[in-house]
């Protein structure tokens, strides 16, 4: 009977310091992002278990207290069980068992375990967390209080001794201009602050003034909202709840996009989206939409490209659903979706600013300018129409009016226009100089240069 018991006793103690032992591999793969994710859908066991995440060192003094304790109660009664079983003899048989069995039960598996299947298993099991926390708080609250006293006297000792180097004149501790000037606090900083830093480092010479407009120009999209950068409903391929996969799977995997959002009744009702990648690692044969959704965090159109990057960053999620001010879905925004503007942004940026070195300003109406630049936004700058026939630039439209090449120095008008070409290829133009002129400029100009052209002859 008492080996029975003694048995019973040492099962109990191994399991507890399965637990333990592996309840500290689990915490340490648990980030905060993934728990904050989990409270915000409310699963059960993270609340219990958000005490122990935001709280490292209480987390540690129950698990090691646990731990130690377990271990030394399972070593006194195997000790005891074999004993009672084999006498006194073949102790160090007994001993290379125990020492094994502790290694593998109390501390191999149980790591690989918790690591594999964290956070699940912590969510379930969180209430014995909570349960060891209350037992043993006396001896925490202790540990916890002596660790606090010999980090102050280490502080203390270390300070001391600045003080006394700091007149000495050299410090004992050498650290970085970095760690000098940050702190835990000061790390996270706002966007503001960040475009403060860069404006700094241009006084100072760090940044060219071409990557400063880079950096703020990019800085400026954080700025910008949803509704400006999601994917429209009307541009998307959807499904509904309760179709079937296998039916549609032949649209599906045409599609480029790996997550696909899911509408129940209306298109603009959206609950969610399912991974195409799981769906083909599925071996069920019946695939219903509904069996694969995937819930997503909703956002306002209103909300910041800056406030959209925190959500994907916390929520680790893959598709947000933009709702408008009625509650109805109006588009959906992914990481991709975000750098594909972002690039964009700057693609259009980079070619505003070639536009702009393409056009140099000589006088109050005389320009010179890349043959090479695009009507429309020649019209768009100049606020006139050139109508395109058959030609998209300068160039083409000069090719045009004369029909060959023309060589430098030839004089052209397009209505109130004056194009004088300065650079040509054998092929085309690619230098000349524009003119904008009044009525009876333009008419002064065309005399002077029928006159040339009679006195040439």
């Amino acid at each position: 009977m008492i080996s029975v018991v003694l048995f019973l006793t040492f099962v109990l103690m191994m399991m507890f310091s399965f637990y333990f032992s592996g309840s500290e591999a689990g915490i340490l793969g648990l980030s905060k992002e993934k728990l904050y994710s989990d409270l915000e859908r409310k699963k059960r066991g993270a609340a219990l278990l958000r005490p122990f995440v935001l709280n490292i060192p209480l987390f540690f003094s129950v698990v090691l207290l646990g731990n130690t304790l377990s271990n030394v109660l399972a070593t006194f009664v195997a000790n005891r069980l074999w004993e009672s079983l084999f006498g006194t003899q073949a102790l160090t048989l007994f001993l290379i068992f125990s020492t094994g069995l502790f290694l593998l039960v109390g501390e191999i598996l149980p790591k690989i375990l918790f690591r594999r299947y964290t956070p699940a298993i912590l969510y379930i099991t969180s209430p014995i967390l909570v349960f060891f926390r209350n037992l043993f708080s006396p001896f925490v609250v202790t540990m916890m209080a002596l660790e606090r006293l010999l980090f102050k006297d280490i502080t203390l000792v270390r300070s001391n001794a600045e003080q006394k180097q700091d007149k000495a004149g050299a410090p004992p501790f050498p650290q970085s201009d970095l760690s000098k000037r940050t702190s835990a606090s000061e790390v996270d900083f706002s966007l503001t602050d960040f475009q403060e830093i860069v404006t700094d480092s241009a006084d100072e010479g760090v940044f060219s003034a071409k990557d400063i407009a880079v950096i703020k120009n990019l800085s400026s999209f954080s700025r910008i909202k949803a509704e400006e950068v999601m994917e429209p409903l009307v541009n998307l391929f959807m499904l509904q709840e309760h179709q079937d996969l296998n039916a549609v799977m032949n649209i599906i995997e045409k599609q480029k996009s790996r997550y696909i959002p899911v509408y129940e009744s209306r298109i603009d009702n959206l609950t969610g989206f399912i991974d195409m990648v799981a769906v083909f690692r599925s071996r069920k044969r019946k695939k219903c939409v509904k069996t694969f959704i995937k819930q997503a965090i909703y956002v306002p159109e209103t909300a910041t490209v800056e406030s959209l990057y925190r959500k994907f960053s916390i929520f680790r999620d893959k598709l947000l659903i933009v709702v408008n001010e009625y509650g109805g879905s109006s588009g959906v925004i992914t990481l991709d979706t975000i750098a594909n503007k972002a690039l964009d942004l700057e693609r259009r940026y980079h070619e505003k600013e070639r536009e702009q070195q393409s056009i140099k300003q000589i006088s109050e109406h005389l320009y010179q300018m890349d043959a090479s630049l695009d009507i429309d936004k020649f019209n768009e700058t100049f606020k006139v129409h050139i109508v395109k026939k058959g030609f998209e630039t300068l160039a083409g439209l000069l090719l045009y009016l004369y029909e060959e090449v023309p060589e430098p120095g030839i004089v052209l008008y397009y209505e109130n226009i004056r194009f004088k070409i300065m650079e040509t290829t054998q092929v085309t133009i690619t230098k000349v100089n524009v003119h904008f002129l009044s009525a009876q400029a333009k008419k002064r100009s065309k005399q002077s240069a029928q006159q040339s052209a009679v006195s040439e002859i």
